[in-house]
Parts: C-alpha cells; structure tokens; sequence
C-alpha cells in the first residue's frame, strides 16, 4: 500500500536536486501561486 506524499517528502527530494532545476522549481511554484490569485510576499 503506498502513502501519501507529505511536504516534508517533497522538500527532501527538492533537495537532492541540482541547484538550477532547484531555482527553476521555486519560479514556477512562484508562477503557480501567482496563478492561484495569492499574495507572493
């Protein structure tokens, strides 16, 4: 049975990548909020 991916998991991974897919991942987790009709600050 498989369980849920938590933050925590994901944080962890994004760790363990290089740092320019890391910076790529925070401009569209940035674009994705942004998006979303939420405040970015």
């Amino acid at each position: 049975m498989m369980r849920e991916t938590t933050f925590a998991d994901i944080l962890e991974a994004c760790d363990r990548l290089p740092l320019e897919d890391q910076e790529n991942l925070i401009n569209i987790l940035q674009i994705y909020k942004i998006g979303n009709g939420k405040k970015t600050s």
